[in-house]
């Protein structure tokens, strides 16, 4: 059961982290709105100046989604976007609430960790079987 559930938190960890990449490519394309900004004090580091961005946008075929998108290490609080701003979103059609933010807000790096802790984690797994 254990193994079952590290597998399944691999998959999750890869599609995580490589939805901004892939989204823009076979997601589909609307425009989204900016409703709210929030500093994130998730780490309680008042030093980092990481955002938490909420959006809306419709699907479609007329469906209602907000999402949310971290974005990390600010230093000028001008390059974030602003309330009420219109930018690109890319989802999944089957399941919208798989999104991203246009590509100024991706975050690379993190993507990349986070998709290779799942491919380890996946790797892990099926070794031990």
């Amino acid at each position: 059961m254990k193994r079952f559930l590290a597998f399944i938190l691999g998959l999750i960890c890869i599609i995580l982290g490589l939805r901004d990449v892939v989204l823009p490519v076979i997601g589909e394309e609307t425009k989204g709105y900016v409703v709210d900004i929030q500093r994130d004090f998730k780490n309680s580091d008042i030093l980092e100046n990481n955002y938490k961005v909420s959006y809306c946008f419709t699907t479609t075929d007329g469906k209602n989604v907000f999402g949310t998108q971290r974005i990390g290490n600010i230093k000028d609080v001008n390059k974030l976007p602003s309330i009420k701003s219109s930018h690109k979103v890319y989802y999944l059609k089957i399941f919208p609430y798989i999104n991203v933010l246009q590509k100024n807000t991706l975050d690379i790096l993190y993507s990349i960790f986070i998709a290779t802790f799942g491919i380890i984690l996946i790797i892990t797994t099926l070794k031990k079987q």
